[in-house]
């Protein structure tokens, strides 16, 4: 699973790259997978930094940055790479139509909310567990070692989740939307600064919603 994306002006090209352990997350900390990887590609013409996510490889030439790589390590044993997966097997892009002048803008607000409540969906009517595959071999259930007890408090969060983005969805200030979304995506999500948040309201900038982009 990976992607480009087209540089801007004066920037280098960024490439995510998923790589995939077959360890436990139990075995080894993050911090010594990392050092493994960056002891792998230190090599000549790169640079390679330890991110707070991932390793980054940074290519040069004649000393100019050309592209670099973000390499997000995983464990085939981890429920991290079972939500990367759900996500691409489930997610679709939403739009909105700002109500000032028609156009066109992305609604992650409402492709979070969607994607919450398809991955809800997944829960089986017969044991009420969800299973996904891993995208490549061995193609092993990615839920399997989860017991009932953490599958029911997983779906118990989702629903928690579902509801207060449908809450910050139908919320005018965005500021309080905002304090809905962090409670869930912690604190690096940003607040809507409050002063800003009492000048329009978000109903005032975004419009009805359509699915899919153009």
């Amino acid at each position: 699973m990976g992607t480009g994306i087209k540089a801007l002006e004066e920037e280098d090209f960024d490439i995510d790259v998923m790589v995939l352990f077959n360890i436990s997350k139990d075995d080894y900390t993050p911090v010594k997978v990392k050092e493994w990887v960056y002891a792998a590609l230190s090599k000549a013409n790169r640079t390679v930094e330890y991110k707070k996510p991932c390793v980054r490889v940074q290519y040069l030439k004649k000393g100019e940055k050309q592209y670099h790589i973000d390499l997000a390590l995983y464990a085939a044993q981890n429920s991290g790479i079972a939500l990367t997966a759900l996500a691409y097997n489930l997610f679709q892009p939403e739009v909105s139509r700002r109500a000032f002048d028609s156009s066109v803008a992305p609604n992650d607000l409402l492709a979070l909310k969607n994607l919450t409540e398809r991955v809800i969906s997944q829960f089986s009517i017969w044991n009420n567990r969800i299973s996904v595959e891993l995208p490549v071999e061995p193609f092993n259930n990615l839920f399997e070692k989860m017991t009932d007890g953490q599958q029911k408090t997983f779906k118990q969060r989702l629903v928690t989740l579902k509801n207060d983005l449908n809450a910050a969805i139908s919320e005018p200030d965005p500021h309080e939307a905002s304090k809905l979304v962090r409670k869930h995506l912690g604190a690096d999500f940003p607040l809507v600064d409050k002063e800003s948040s009492g000048q329009q309201s978000k109903r005032g900038i975004v419009g009805t919603s359509d699915s899919g982009a153009e």
